[in-house]
């Protein structure tokens, strides 16, 4: 079971993950986010939802086929995707049994970066499409399209990367609270503006996360005195007051946690 999602954020894409595998009755920890810089000219990454080990094969296929192929372009990957995908539905997954068939489809999230330029594709059975902002794939999709769509983050190409992250942050929080299947901790793979590839996990955002645990927490404090429309004004004031006040307070303790922990690690750095 996952939940992914793919930004394409104003100056390169940013695909996110739950790495919750469940396989069988047994469930465990493992990263749904892939990247590899093909040369200077050609970088790809992946994330997938379905069955792990053909999104794998398919991964690790179109990988082999740009580099073994020197693929350079947008079109000519897109080609290799394509015939990859294909390829795998005729030839394994087709030549199951029928009733076999749905419990190993797949799906594909894959950013590319060629022609100077970034793309972000989509792949649902033998199908692939182009996205033009974002997109996201698994058994927690739905909720997480609401949430993109309720937040207005449609025309994601224009917000900034930390904006993509924090929605994507936000999204993927609520859908593992909510859709059994998706859970553990969340991996990114962002992909700059030059192709260059930068992984984080769950613990560089461990500051953000805090931060919106912060603003929920600060919501529901504010929420009474938003929708009481007979509350005195003044009174009004003074509990916006209190809000803001507790919000700088966890603002500042979170701020002198990562503080302390960015000098423990330079403390670390320099005895080795």
């Amino acid at each position: 079971m996952t939940i992914a999602t793919g930004f394409k954020y104003r100056d390169g894409i940013l695909l996110c993950a739950d790495r919750e595998i469940t396989e069988g009755a047994s469930k465990y920890s493992r990263s749904k986010v892939f990247g590899e810089q093909i040369g200077p000219d050609v970088s790809l990454g992946f994330s997938f939802s379905g069955a792990m080990n053909y999104a794998v094969m398919a991964i690790q296929g179109i990988i082999a086929v740009v580099k073994s192929s020197h693929l350079t372009s947008h079109a000519q990957i897109w080609l290799a995707i394509k015939d990859t995908i294909h390829e795998i539905y005729s030839d394994s997954i087709g030549r199951l049994p029928e009733y076999q068939q749905e419990t190993f489809q797949f799906s594909l999230l894959v950013a590319v970066w060629a022609d100077g330029q970034r793309k972000l594709y989509t792949t649902e059975n033998t199908a692939i499409t182009e996205e033009s902002d974002y997109r996201c794939i698994g058994i927690g999709r739905d909720l997480a399209k609401y949430l993109i769509t309720s937040i207005g983050c449609e025309g994601s190409d224009r917000m900034p990367l930390k904006s993509a992250e924090i929605v994507s942050l936000r999204i993927l929080d609520h859908v593992k609270e909510n859709v059994p299947g998706c859970g553990k901790e969340m991996d990114a793979l962002i992909m700059d503006s030059c192709g260059v590839i930068t992984r984080k996990t769950h613990r560089d955002y461990r500051f953000e996360l805090k931060m919106l645990d912060a603003y929920d927490s600060i919501a529901m404090l504010l929420f009474p005195f938003a929708v009481e429309m007979d509350m005195p004004e003044r009174e009004r004031e003074v509990g916006f007051q209190i809000a803001a006040q507790a919000y700088y307070r966890k603002l500042s303790l979170a701020r002198s946690e990562r503080l302390a922990e960015q000098q423990e690690k330079e403390g670390n750095d320099e005895e080795e």
